[in-house]
């Protein structure tokens, strides 16, 4: 899509720094090529906000894109553009990049400020009287000052706590009880710590039954404000967006019309400009302020759909200091993505809450559906042969469906989730993004904000009659790892949570499956076998199949839309004659601490290690009252999804 911006901005041999993970980032660097613009990508080592000496590594960094730059073009700078990543929202980076004579697309260091800290944008909305939930506007920092407030106010359950810093996700903790409470801010608290280098947070109101919206906009030097389609972003888990609608959101006119009056408030005290977004949750004719970014959010190729526009020829129009009605960027939309949603792809086990990184075997090719009365596109940031790394984002991807009917457009997105494929050492979250669309309340639009979290029950557990066929699959590899601990008894086989039966059933392959070998991942650890392949299983239905080995008699195993570890129930003693009992990682990621020595008693449900994982911290805990006899891990190792971390003894 041209726009009348690319003959009248920058020149062609101006080129922008695009930051960010590269999902958001390609769609950028495309749109700014098409303004004549040549886009560069940062190096792997490019620093990130919470890196120790962050700012002068930044600075470094520019320093080499400057250097491979070259020279401004006639006093015209090159450009940093943050893309949709926490630098986006850091004042140092447009402080950094003025010192260095680069442009950064970015709002003023004084407003990123502001919205950098939730709490300060929200206090500046009170003063607006502007309508929020926040219930007290003195920050905590700990559980002892939270428990002093509550026993003071007498505020009832539940309450939302929210980080000044970050959005979604790890910012966020919905506690609904004084017992809860006690079991679950620790380790926020020390989740904020990790991710943010700070743990300071606020209460605000929980609303019950209300929905979100995300407000995107782009404000002029001149103060002309302009709103693009809006957002339904209620569909999220542990306040992570899962799926998205825009185009026809339902929101009550006269409700709207005020969202509008506060956002244009707010924007102008603020003094801001670019393009952004302002959350809002309803409930009823009721809005409340939540927050906002002053960035392109991972949401931006939604809404672009929507509106027939790009977000980039936008941002480059705000930085100029007036823009005739004629020079703005076009606006097309196109009748098929009247009804749009977008699928967000994470590598994570989402009913046990788990990040799930590894190596992927095997991922779709296909990009593009044409359906009908339907179309698709599949924005994949993986690849086969890719190993997400434990410390990197878990959204792999999007799917944006887009339709002139929305129940037209549900459908669609469920015939394109059925065929997207992703397999190997990482788990995936199309089923569940399935059975989600599937839900009868969805289909008719009757959802909230708490929904996934509090109401979506999904299955979990593969059909009875295919736990045969996991577990074949597996103990035909079995046999062909080279070094296979023969000395060891197997007992049954476990698919997820449920043993197989002892009469496993024969496999039957469609066609002659294809096999390999995954190195060895511990010293000494014989590299063990896995198999891909098409077969039939129960009833005649045809599936296709990876299974990935994990290590320790252990694979991920996909069949069709189940996605499972399933394992070998082993049981070995020790000189004594004693079971040795494992404590194995949930998930691959790096030791972040670990809390009791060898040989101590841990009581039941008592954290004993924390896994870092994909920005997460995954804590590992036993049902039992136990003795540590010996940990295999230190702080700081990377391990691997099955790793035994430790070893332990039942104590009675």
């Amino acid at each position: 899509m041209k726009t009348s911006l690319a003959s009248n901005t920058l020149m062609p041999s101006t080129k922008a720094l695009i930051l960010g993970e590269r999902l958001s980032g390609k769609r950028i660097a495309a749109e700014l090529e098409e303004l004549g613009i040549e886009p560069v990508f940062p190096d792997a080592g490019f620093p990130s906000p919470t890196d120790p000496d962050a700012v002068e590594k930044l600075r470094a960094a520019l320093l080499k894109f400057q250097g491979m730059a070259g020279l401004e073009w006639e006093g015209q700078p090159h450009l940093v553009h943050p893309g949709a990543s926490y630098w986006a929202e850091r004042p140092e980076l447009v402080q950094v990049g003025q010192d260095l004579g680069l442009m950064v697309i970015a709002p003023t260091v004084r407003c990123l400020s502001l919205f950098s800290n939730r709490l300060s944008l929200l206090t500046q909305a009170d003063a607006l009287k502007i309508p929020h939930l926040v219930q007290e506007f003195s920050p905590f920092h700990s559980k002892r000052e939270i428990e002093r407030w509550l026993k003071k106010t007498s505020a009832p359950f539940p309450i939302v706590l929210k980080s000044v810093r970050g959005v979604g996700g790890v910012g966020l903790l919905a506690i609904h009880s004084a017992d809860e409470l006690s079991a679950r801010l620790p380790l926020w608290i020390e989740q904020l710590q990790s991710s943010f280098d700070e743990s300071i947070f606020f209460a605000e109101r929980h609303l019950e039954g209300a929905r979100q919206i995300s407000c995107p906009f782009v404000r002029f030097k001149d103060g002309t404000l302009k709103f693009f389609p809006v957002l339904d972003v209620s569909l999220q888990c542990r306040y992570r967006k899962l799926v998205e609608f825009c185009g026809g959101v339902d929101i009550d006119p006269k409700t709207f019309e005020r969202i509008q009056h506060w956002s244009e408030l707010l924007l102008k005290k603020c003094g801001y400009v670019g393009v952004g977004t302002l959350d809002f949750a309803l409930d009823g004719p009721r809005a409340y302020l939540l927050g906002g970014s002053p960035r392109l959010t991972s949401s931006f190729p939604l809404w672009e759909k929507v509106a027939g526009t790009h977000a980039a020829a936008w941002q480059m129009a705000t930085l100029k200091s007036t823009v005739k009605p004629s020079e703005l960027p076009a606006m097309k939309p196109d009748r098929m993505w009247s009804q749009a949603l977008s699928l967000r792809l994470y590598a994570e086990d989402l009913l046990m809450q788990l990040p799930q990184p590894g190596e992927v075997r095997e991922a779709t090719d296909r990009t593009l559906w044409k359906l009908p009365g339907a179309v698709a596109e599949l924005h994949l940031g993986v690849k086969a042969g890719d190993d997400p790394q434990s410390n990197s984002d878990p959204l792999i991807g999007w799917v944006l469906v887009g339709s002139p009917i929305r129940r037209q457009t549900i459908l669609a997105a469920m015939h394109v989730l059925n065929e997207v494929w992703i397999a190997g050492g990482l788990q995936t979250n199309e089923r569940f993004l399935m059975e989600l669309l599937n839900h009868s309340w969805v289909k008719q639009g009757m959802f909230h904000a708490s929904f996934v979290d509090e109401e979506f029950i999904p299955e979990i557990r593969p059909p009875q009659e295919w736990l045969g066929v996991f577990a074949a699959l597996c103990e035909s590899l079995e046999g062909r790892a080279s070094g296979s601990r023969h000395d060891q008894k197997p007992t049954r086989w476990i698919v997820g949570d449920q043993r197989a039966p002892e009469k496993l059933e024969k496999i039957k392959w469609v066609h002659d499956p294809v096999t390999w070998e995954r190195g060895e991942r511990l010293p000494g650890q014989p590299a063990e076998p896995g198999i891909s392949g098409t077969l039939q299983i129960a009833e005649g239905q045809i599936r296709r199949c990876c299974a990935y080995p994990l290590g320790n008699s252990r694979w991920r195993v996909r069949i069709g839309s189940w996605s499972v570890m399933v394992r070998k129930s082993l049981i070995t003693k020790n000189s004594d004659g004693a079971p040795i009992l494992p404590v194995t990682a949930l998930t691959s990621g790096r030791v972040y601490s670990i809390h009791f020595r060898a040989q101590a008693k841990v009581p039941a449900h008592r954290n004993m290690i924390l896994i870092e994982s994909m920005r997460m911290l995954i804590p590992h805990a036993l049902p039992i009252t136990a003795k540590i006899s010996k940990w295999l891990v230190k702080p700081d190792q990377e391990v691997f999804c099955g790793q035994v971390l430790a070893e332990y003894e039942k104590l009675v």
